[in-house]
């Protein structure tokens, strides 16, 4: 369950960076950004 929430949080963090239009496989270029935000 919790590995589904952190899943969500990551999908929402990166339609935010993304904007509007997200797509799967926009996911693949912005999630390393939003890792980078964290400073992962």
């Amino acid at each position: 369950f919790v590995a589904a929430q952190y899943a969500t949080w990551l999908h929402v963090e990166a339609a935010l960076s993304f904007g509007p239009g997200l797509i799967a496989e926009d996911l693949t270029e912005e999630l390393p950004r939003v890792f980078r935000e964290l400073g992962c």
